[in-house]
């Protein structure tokens, strides 16, 4: 016979409430009587039921993870934190598949649908995700929202400084002599782009020097415009950039890869920086110096903290706008280095 909540506190003479509270090491326990609860599961050979459970507070342990895909390695990582935190409490992710078409409300409705007591989103477009944090809450499902630095209340956040990460790149690159840098930017629309290209506009306003326009270009995250970007900056004879500050890692490596294509050697005629720390960094030749995001961090204090507001039934208003800043921190590498005293004559372009 399969051993139940019931029939364990009938067997322990306790409430079915204290035993269950026991079972999850609640601190309205008393360590001892946890201790004898835990200690007669084991001996009776009891296991939770979910579902049960689930039936009795109405609601599942079920916090939905939805995403277009988990290939990408930001990703793979936000999902190893939130799976971590979960697991630690006696929770389930669960990926909820999405494509690029599905709007806030849809992907909403689609979590609605798989029965999550919650939600932990990706970064995604902001009209997406506001959409959707509110869809959820109406329904008293609470969101949190990982790597997302927009400024609008969306639910629980948990953000990198990326003000603060772009301002250690930038300061490096000065520290060394660098005063001619350019930046290559992904998505205005994207929070990370936005408040990533304000960190580089401002650390280099406060040092006295104002970036040439032309040394600013958007490259929609796309390695085609990232390579035409690169190469009309490294073609200007007069004022090309000595070193170039990426939005992302894999931007870096465009740049790295068609710098090198054009005769240009990476760091002593042109120093670059990514943003991410992703393992590619690492390996990268020369080793990419780039802005460390604690990504499994991200996932792993997003889910712990909506899990606490679950436990202890927050008001959507008190979950609405919390916010939480993880440190960025740059990681030298080889791919930086102090520009030449003398700008280096622009190397005759080779055809590609």
């Amino acid at each position: 016979m399969r051993i139940t909540c019931k029939s364990l506190a009938q067997e322990l003479d306790l409430a079915q409430s204290t035993v269950s509270m026991a079972l999850r090491d609640h601190p309205r326990i008393s360590p001892s009587t946890r201790q004898r609860v835990h200690d007669a599961a084991q001996r009776l050979n009891y296991t939770p039921n979910h579902i049960a459970r689930s039936m009795v507070t109405g609601r599942t342990c079920v916090i939905g993870f939805p995403t277009e895909s988990i290939k990408a390695e930001h990703i793979a990582r936000l999902f190893d934190g939130a799976m971590k935190a979960a697991f630690e409490a006696g929770y389930l992710i669960k990926a909820i598949p999405l494509s690029t078409k599905m709007t806030g409300k849809q992907i909403a409705q689609c979590c609605i649908e798989h029965c999550v007591c919650a939600v932990v989103s990706v970064p995604m477009q902001h009209d997406r995700l506001n959409d959707m944090s509110h869809a959820l809450l109406s329904h008293g499902i609470p969101m949190g929202v990982m790597a997302n630095s927009f400024s609008d209340s969306l639910g629980l956040r948990v953000i990198t400084d990326d003000q603060g990460g772009m301002k250690q790149a930038i300061e490096h690159l000065l520290d060394m002599g660098h005063r001619t840098i350019g930046y290559l930017d992904g998505d205005p629309t994207t929070a990370s782009s936005k408040v990533r290209r304000e960190g580089y506009l401002k650390t280099l306003k406060d040092a006295g020097i104002t970036p040439a326009p032309q040394h600013q270009v958007e490259t929609n995250f796309d390695s085609v415009q990232t390579h035409r970007a690169v190469r009309t900056m490294l073609s200007s004879k007069n004022n090309r950039p000595t070193a170039i500050v990426c939005i992302n890692d894999q931007t870096a490596m465009v740049t790295m890869r068609t710098a090198r294509q054009l005769g240009f050697c990476v760091p002593n005629d042109l120093s670059v920086i990514g943003f991410s720390n992703l393992s590619m960094a690492e390996y990268a030749d020369p080793p990419l110096t780039s802005v460390n995001q604690s990504w499994s961090e991200m996932g792993y204090i997003t889910t712990q903290q909506i899990i606490l507001a679950i436990e202890t039934k927050q008001t959507i208003d008190e979950q609405w706008g919390q916010q939480v800043v993880m440190p960025a921190k740059l990681i030298v590498r080889e791919s930086t280095a102090p520009p030449a005293f003398e700008p280096s004559p622009t190397p005759a372009m080779k055809p590609i």
